[in-house]
């Protein structure tokens, strides 16, 4: 089996445990279906689709593989250590990270608090998405040019892409926004301010100035005025120093080329008994040209009586 994450693939999701990356960022930080989205040159985010927040920006390696799909991958026999002991971790250095609560604001008052309904258990975080008035993920898209991340925000749509860029020989981590009308003011809690990290912000050259970067209650935050005409804004992370603002780049929107091109067909042997429960086999696609394990994780069936069968999390 070639490996868990395929390396070139711009997302996966994971579970992501950063609560205890440093001690100058949030030490309550947990990600339930983070989506992880690999920019390039050893750049990683994770995306937060319940609050609508970054948890973390981080360079090295990727997600540490620990949990039961990327940890049983390989080793069947290998099972999820009991709670919380064994959730994957960002591998490398955490640039920025955010707490519990949403990356995305309306109004003119930053809470650092979650307003979801609480978990039973104290130790866990709440529970789904923010109410829908808050803000809502509505779509991960895959382009030639990666991904772009659909959602609202106060019944503002926004689009986002994440790049790499390079300044000082360093990598620019950017993210770039397209705004929909909003009459309401918004804010981005971009996260914890930390003193090594370089952030900046751009607008298009001759449009209306109306984003301003300020730190409150030690996170940055990029805050917008309410506009009536759709806005871009790009906005910068560098462990390089002094960098030059990224200028706003169109949101790609073009297919991309077909990943795996060639069909993989099984085989399904019926049973020959005739008693009232009986028992057929499929067979698994495997092997496949793209050396992917395949697991299944359940059979549902649908009111034409076709089957389903989803896999485990990270299998094609």
């Amino acid at each position: 089996r070639a490996n868990w994450v395929e390396p070139d693939f711009p997302f996966f999701s994971s579970v992501l445990d950063a609560r205890k990356v440093g001690a100058a960022l949030p030490g309550n930080n947990l990600t339930p279906r983070g989506i992880i989205l690999n920019l390039g040159r050893d750049c990683w985010a994770c995306f937060d689709p319940d609050l609508l927040r970054v948890s973390a920006v981080w360079r090295g390696a990727g997600v540490t593989p620990t949990a039961l799909a990327p940890g049983s991958y390989h080793d069947v026999t290998r099972k999820t250590p009991g709670g919380q002991a064994g959730l994957p971790t960002p591998s490398g250095s955490v640039w920025i990270a955010n707490g519990i609560y949403p990356g995305w604001q309306a109004g003119d008052v930053l809470s650092l608090d979650d307003p979801r309904e609480p978990a039973p258990s104290p130790e866990e975080v709440g529970r789904g998405p923010i109410p829908e008035a808050m803000g809502r993920f509505n779509a991960l898209r895959l382009t030639r040019d990666g991904v772009v991340l659909e959602y609202t925000v106060g019944g503002t749509a926004i689009r986002e892409w994440w790049t790499v860029s390079e300044s000082n020989g360093q990598p620019l981590i950017e993210r770039h926004f397209e705004i929909g009308a909003a009459r309401a003011p918004l804010r981005l809690v971009l996260g914890t301010k930390n003193s090594a990290l370089t952030v900046v912000f751009g607008e298009p050259p001759g449009a209306p100035r109306l984003a301003t970067l300020a730190e409150e209650k030690s996170a940055w935050t990029l805050r917008l005025a309410p506009h009536t005409q759709p806005l871009a804004l790009a906005v910068g992370f560098s462990m390089a120093g002094t960098v030059a603002p990224p200028i706003p780049r169109a949101i790609p929107s073009e297919r991309p080329a077909t990943r795996w091109e060639q069909e993989v067909t099984t085989a399904i042997k019926p049973s020959a008994a005739t008693d009232a429960y009986v028992v057929d086999h499929i067979a698994l696609p495997e092997p496949n040209p793209w050396r992917r394990g395949v697991r299944g994780a359940d059979i549902q069936f649908l009111a034409d009586g076709t089957g389903v069968m989803p896999t485990l999390d990270g299998d094609r």
